[in-house]
């Protein structure tokens, strides 16, 4: 098993969630960790809003990104350019 490379990051975010035709906007600083593990690249954090967590994080790939979200609930997205 390789070893992992972490690197401390500070993030400056804006989350915008539309639901019925209302946005909410969130913007928070947080701090969060950059890893390079078997050539993989990752970011994760926790988002914090009010009182709920949520642990984040993106994988980085050369034809996607991969985003897992958990807290109360779980998200998966990929994102493509296509």
């Amino acid at each position: 098993m390789s070893q992992a490379q972490k690197q401390p990051v500070q993030l400056s975010l804006t989350t915008k969630i539309t639901q019925a035709g209302e946005v909410e906007t969130f913007d928070f600083d947080t701090a969060g960790e950059l890893l390079l593990k078997d050539g993989q690249i990752f970011l994760r954090y926790t988002e914090t809003i009010g009182e709920q967590q949520t642990q984040v994080r993106f994988k980085f790939e050369a034809a996607a990104v991969h985003l897992h979200r958990s807290g109360d609930g779980q998200t998966k997205l990929v994102f493509r350019p296509e």
